[in-house]
């Protein structure tokens, strides 16, 4: 308890300035610095600490690697680094023919040699900046914060390039900083709201765009930005108010359009989702996103022709578009088309293997169409009788095994196909899923490999790679395939989430956390919001991990690793009793749990209630003996 209250004090007087008497705060030293980082205190709070009360001694390499081990951030790490006393940042910046700046030591007594040289870094930072250097840009600003801590712009560009690669926790430290520097400034309160939205925290971005409004009146980015804040936070009625601010403002912003279309939708206002949608088409024509909830919005409406016509648009501007084949489907299926249906949903379970619900629709189809007449296989096995040559019908007649769910002649066709035409990527690609399918992880590797070899710039190809090597739990390369993918795709939110789960499994949580963010900002679903929760706990940031948890439950209340994982975070807070709720759902959900008989018995013996605890030890026990010295747990209470 001492060391907590002399921890509270330290970051009191941090906050607070000086004490009586003193002409500035002392600067902290080694001890303090490990002190605070191994009680719990986050990373971006101590480097706020750092800038304002400086350091005493000379962090060693070693000492930084130390307390990156006892769970230093970068972000603080960085400060630190910045506070060193007349030396250099440890990598150099990369200015390759630009003259370095004089010495440190130097420019401590001349301050015109030391404001020229921050200058010329800025000037560099910007380059590269221009140029599109993120890492140099930020070693360069970096640089430039030796020289002048206390620099608004520099802080700015060092958020940006920060956030430009995804470092959101560093860059909403750094925008943070701007706003105490220059509180007055309506850009760096609309910066940091825009990278804490980022790093999917609504709540804490609407304060930042309402100060940034309230400084620029009228600012259309600010209302924009408000207005998504809303839509995050599933309110549609402050999101439509917002984005039509926005677009008094500026009227002529295709993507507010679009952004208020969205909102309207979620209210289920379909004529005005439709208008915006067209608006937003007619400002700016290429852009996909419009069409495809233009067509989504005209098939609920039950206008089909319409709703065709715009998902056939969809594909003319992006024909790997899976979404927009499933609907297309779905629309030619209501026109009683079923071939075409059955060609649409083909195409979508293509390029997304694991789209389960468009599976079910494509084999209830296939029902359907069978039981008019003689069944798709038999035709195709006719077809290859004819000509066992014909490396098309192999390939056909595997994707009629395939949805039948007969994976051996899957594989047995495929394999004929590859060896008749083993140019063909997209021989191979089918091959890759009936192997996966069948449980052949590592020749469906190698078949994936081959593919994307044969076709390297196609997205769907490197992403089913990437599922290969995920399931062989090979993760670093998978996050490189499925990075190669995302890059081809960025407005791929299965591909996000894909790449987010496979650097999870690669301990690298905070990317994760953004891949995430980025999944859930194009298309929300409990699965994502399930998985940033587990990311988010296991950063410690449990407020935001229990968010993510309740949004998990509303979209799917059966789930039940939600409830337990939500029970989880309150026990973690002390709330006993939603902890207990959240445990008993689960367990009604899934009544064999053995952790979670667990896991509830701990909160009730918590709560006080013994003789539940009790009860729920003994059901764990009576499920896998290995546990039966749980109720002497309570002789311990």
């Amino acid at each position: 308890m001492k060391l907590v209250l002399a921890l509270l004090v330290l970051l009191a007087a941090g906050a607070g300035g000086a004490r009586v008497g003193d002409h500035r705060p002392r600067p902290l030293n080694k001890g303090q610095i490990a002190g605070l980082v191994s009680g719990g205190v986050r990373s971006p709070r101590l480097a706020k600490l750092v800038r304002q009360r400086g350091i005493d001694f000379e962090p060693t390499d070693d000492w930084l690697r130390h307390l990156q081990r006892a769970g230093a951030q970068k972000v603080l790490l960085q400060a630190l680094r910045v506070r060193r006393p007349n030396i250099k940042l440890g990598r150099p910046a990369r200015t390759e023919t630009k003259a370095a700046p004089p010495p440190l030591s130097q420019l401590g007594r001349k301050p015109t040699l030391r404001l020229e040289a921050v200058k010329r870094i800025i000037a560099d930072g910007e380059e590269s900046e221009r140029r599109k250097l993120w890492p140099q840009a930020e070693q360069q600003y970096l640089d430039a914060l030796q020289l002048d801590p206390d620099n608004v712009e520099i802080h700015f560009g060092l958020g940006r390039v920060l956030g430009e690669q995804n470092k959101w926790d560093e860059a909403i430290s750094e925008y943070r900083e701007v706003v105490r520097l220059s509180p007055n400034s309506a850009p760096a309160h609309y910066d940091l709201g825009r990278g804490l939205l980022t790093a999917q925290d609504p709540d804490a971005a609407i304060p930042e765009y309402r100060e940034a409004l309230r400084l620029q009146p009228g600012s259309a980015d600010a209302h924009s930005g408000l207005g998504l804040a809303f839509y995050r936070k599933h309110d549609a009625d402050g999101a439509i108010a917002e984005f039509r601010a926005a677009l008094e403002v500026r009227p002529e912003d295709a993507d507010t359009h679009h952004s208020l279309a969205l909102a309207l939708y979620a209210k289920r206002d379909l004529a005005g989702a439709i208008a915006e949608n067209r608006e937003a088409i007619r400002l700016k024509p290429g852009s996909v996103n419009p069409h495809y909830a233009l067509a989504a919005a005209l098939y609920d409406q039950h206008d089909l022709e319409a709703a065709i016509t715009e998902y056939r648009k969809v594909l003319i501007l992006q024909p790997d578009h899976a979404d927009a084949h499933y609907g297309l489907g779905l629309a030619l299926d209501q026109q009683a088309d079923l071939n075409g249906a059955i060609a649409e949903y083909r195409e979508a379970v293509r390029l997304k293997p694991d789209y389960t619900k468009v599976h079910y629709v494509l084999a209830l189809a296939l029902r359907r169409r069978e039981a008019g007449g003689t069944t798709a296989t038999n035709r195709e096995a006719r077809a290859v009788s004819r000509d066992a040559t014909d490396a098309n019908a192999h390939y056909s007649l595997a994707l009629k095994f395939f949805n039948a769910g007969d994976f051996d002649g899957a594989v047995r066709e495929g394999r004929e196909a590859v060896r008749l035409d083993p140019g063909n990527a997209d021989m191979h690609y089918n091959l890759v899923l009936a192997l996966l399918a069948k449980g052949d992880v590592a020749e469906a590797v190698r078949e994936a490999q081959e593919a994307v070899r044969l076709n390297p710039e196609d997205g769907s190809t490197r992403y089913l790679l990437g599922n290969a090597l995920y399931r062989q739990e090979h993760w670093e390369e998978a996050v490189a395939q499925y990075r190669e993918a995302v890059r081809r795709r960025p407005d791929n939110a299965d591909w996000h989430y894909a790449l987010g789960a496979a650097l999870y499994r690669e301990q690298a949580v905070y990317p994760a956390v953004v891949e995430y963010n980025e999944a859930l900002r194009l298309k929300p679903d409990y699965a994502t919001h399930y998985a940033l929760g587990r990311a988010l706990y296991e950063r410690h940031d449990v407020d935001a991990a229990i968010a993510h948890y309740r949004e998990a439950v509303r979209f799917k209340p059966e789930y039940p690793e939600a409830h337990q994982a939500l029970g989880r975070a309150l026990y973690d807070q002390g709330q006993w009793e939603g902890a207990i709720a959240e445990y008993r759902e689960a367990l009604r959900l899934s009544p064999n749990d053995i952790g979670t008989h667990i896991n509830l018995g701990d909160a009730l013996l918590r709560h006080g209630d013994n003789q539940g605890a009790l009860q729920e030890y003994q059901m764990a026990s009576k499920l896998d003996p290995a546990t039966r010295e749980l109720p002497a747990r309570l002789s311990r209470k």
